[in-house]
């Protein structure tokens, strides 16, 4: 983080605690995290099939910043033409748009 000043830059130390979760499979197994504290929350892959993982994500963190990673898990059974309707949703769903 930077904070400037007339002429100069000066950097303050902040600390961020992140909560890296991966491989959660909640296809097979429902998970309650216990991410209290944590600035920022990283789901880095495998988190659940489709749009599942997006959806649990936005009601266990609520209000809270995530990184959300596609694992290879994600489209297993969606063949590549069925890909841009999910993604579609998925833009839709966090309020932003397809742009070709």
């Amino acid at each position: 983080m930077l904070q400037w000043s007339t002429g100069s830059a000066k950097i303050i130390q902040k600390n961020m605690r992140l909560h890296v979760l991966s491989d959660l499979h909640q296809e097979f197994a429902p998970y309650r995290s216990s991410a209290d504290g944590a600035d920022v929350i990283i789901l880095a892959g495998d988190t659940h099939t489709g749009l599942n993982g997006i959806r649990w994500a936005q009601k266990e963190f609520d209000g809270r910043q995530v990184v959300y990673i596609a694992g290879n898990h994600k489209y297993r059974r969606l063949r590549p033409r069925d890909l841009v309707p999910v993604h579609k949703e998925t833009l839709s769903w966090l309020g932003s748009s397809w742009k070709r």
